[in-house]
């Protein structure tokens, strides 16, 4: 998710020219909360341990690289791929941010820290429809959310009405799509300290 590209690294000057660092840990997810927390847009990922940074003009001169040649395993967990020797998989920040605020007439909400379980306490909230007039639709991808406590809420965002509400016990209608009464929709995401799993994955247009 928020793939961008696989993009050539030859160094000087990188190709991400913001904040980097190396970690033997290292996973996609912690180069993107790396990255978003230094306000970049983007965070890139490198031969399986180093992180890079940047803004939207580094990728719009970056030099693309076929995304078979991103093929390096994490570090930090083997299920994910880490870029590549002098080679950069490039992803948008946004994936897995507790909050966003989109007028875009489409596009994914993830829950936090997406693909990673998301944490303890999180307090999350999205506001997403151009508020043009046209209902907006919502498609589940993916919920995984096991604790009947954890809770994600759909409301009217003008109003504050509550729409619809799903949980551990209340899983949202698959395959799709929800139909909502609204233009302009808040939703919050709420988990507490027990059984914690993927979370979810929807898109909206």
């Amino acid at each position: 998710p928020g793939f961008v590209g696989c993009f050539v690294d030859s160094g000087s000057p990188p190709a991400l020219s913001g904040a980097s660092g190396t970690s033997t840990r290292l996973t996609v997810p912690l180069c993107i909360r790396f990255c978003r927390a230094r306000g970049y847009e983007f965070a890139g990922v490198e031969a399986g341990y180093a992180c890079f940074c940047g803004h939207a003009g580094d990728v719009r001169r970056g030099r693309r690289a076929g995304a078979a040649e991103c093929d390096q395993v994490c570090f930090g967990k083997a299920s994910q791929l880490c870029g590549g020797d002098g080679r950069l998989a490039v992803y948008h920040v946004s994936v897995g941010a507790c909050q966003a605020n989109s007028t875009a007439p489409a596009g994914v909400i993830y829950s936090p820290d997406f693909p990673d379980d998301y944490g303890p306490d999180a307090d999350c909230s999205w506001r997403v429809g151009a508020g043009a007039g046209a209902p907006l639709e919502l498609t589940f991808r993916l919920f995984d959310v096991p604790d009947p406590n954890d809770r994600l809420q759909l409301r009217d965002a003008r109003t504050r009405r509550l729409l619809a509400q799903f949980d551990g016990r209340r899983p949202p209608p698959r395959p799709g799509p929800l139909r909502l009464p609204t233009d302009a929709l808040l939703l919050t995401f709420r988990s507490n300290t027990l059984l914690h799993a993927q979370g979810f994955a929807l898109t909206y247009r």
